[in-house]
């Protein structure tokens, strides 16, 4: 019964709280609304269990539905991969997840400290650095391997060790990263 009184305390406090910032002009009361534990804040639909998934919503190995969650309907062709958001990413599937997963940054070039740090959310969980490799005068690979993504999906590539993956930093001639590409298997060959 404390329990109970407490939880509706905080939750009583919080809203307050909400109420005077957002009132004040400082957050808007959908920003304020992160602001709050998870737990506080109601579900109008059950969320899917991720844990089948060996990468966070929308990642590398996860299933096509996942990523359509996270991406939304299919928009296209990007050459052989189906495009999301007129082709700011775009994905390869076989047996329904996604073996491939592309990124452009085509319309704002990032630095790659930047492009490797957004990529980590595409990663399996349990990703491991290996090495990184020079593909060529435009083109930086790192080498990862995970079992989450072994136990998922099979490397397309023979002699590649099962749940390894690459992911390749294309750069424009200015350095900045345009388009990265997460793939299961071994080093693409340049496109």
């Amino acid at each position: 019964m404390l329990r109970r009184i407490v939880f509706f305390g905080v939750a009583a406090f919080f809203v307050f709280a909400i109420a005077r910032v957002s009132q004040f002009g400082r957050l808007s009361p959908v920003a304020a609304l992160s602001l709050l534990p998870s737990q506080m804040i109601a579900s109008t639909s059950p969320t899917p269990s991720s844990s089948d998934e060996p990468s966070p919503p929308g990642g590398l190995g996860n299933r096509r539905g996942d990523l359509e969650n996270v991406y939304g309907g299919p928009t296209g062709l990007q050459g052989t991969m189906i495009a999301y958001h007129a082709g700011q990413y775009a994905a390869t599937y076989v047996d329904n997840r996604a073996t491939a997963i592309l990124v452009s940054y085509a319309t704002s070039p990032v630095a790659l400290a930047t492009a490797r740090k957004r990529t980590r959310s595409l990663m399996p969980r349990d990703a491991v650095f290996v090495g990184t490799l020079g593909d060529g005068p435009s083109r930086v690979a790192d080498v990862y391997q995970s079992a989450r993504l072994g136990a998922k999906v099979a490397s397309s590539s023979p002699g590649v060790p099962t749940g390894q993956f690459v992911v390749v930093y294309e750069s424009d001639s200015s350095g900045a990263v345009k388009d990265v590409l997460l793939t299961v298997g071994q080093v693409p060959p340049p496109g």
